[in-house]
């Protein structure tokens, strides 16, 4: 790894968003964007082994979020990240990036 030219001093705009977009969730992965309401979502019951096979999760992946199951798929509020538009590697520079964006998915139950 290798710093470049003007890193640890100039800002790097991955980075920053990178930083920004960390800021959607808490530690525990629930959405810590501030407004945003959930409810439980009655007495459904969706078992975890089932929902890790539906999603194709591997073995030892830990879900993310608190709170029942059906509640964080149904009745929380979600925050996905589904793309990053950053260099790439064959392009990157050791001079500062060029500002990266993202593309973000969110869903909010009233």
């Amino acid at each position: 790894m290798h710093s470049g030219i003007f890193g640890g001093a100039a800002p790097d705009a991955l980075v920053a968003l990178i930083r920004i977009l960390a800021t959607l969730h808490d530690t525990h992965g629930d959405v810590a964007v501030k407004g945003l309401r959930s409810y439980t979502f009655g007495t459904m019951v969706y078992k975890e082994e089932i929902f890790r096979q539906n999603a194709g999760l591997l073995k030892g992946v830990d879900l993310i979020g608190t709170g029942p199951l059906v509640s964080r798929l149904w009745s929380k509020p979600s925050v996905t990240v589904i793309g990053i538009d950053a260099p790439s590697i064959s392009a990157a520079s050791q001079y500062p990036d060029p500002p990266g964006f993202s593309k973000d998915q969110y869903a909010h139950f009233p």
